[in-house]
């Protein structure tokens, strides 16, 4: 089953939001730098 989690570019800054699969682990680049140095964000900013 697939969630949306909160994602931070560590290079560029960049904060965005990607569905992932539970329990498959996966490379992921950001869109805007193509860095793959990339945490999800446990507590995501409150939405406006």
């Amino acid at each position: 089953m697939a969630k949306t989690v909160y994602l931070r570019c560590m290079m560029c800054g960049n904060e965005y939001n990607e569905k992932v699969e539970e329990d498959v682990d996966k490379e992921r680049t950001c869109p805007k730098c193509r860095s793959n140095s990339i945490r999800v964000l446990k507590n995501p900013p409150p939405k406006e």
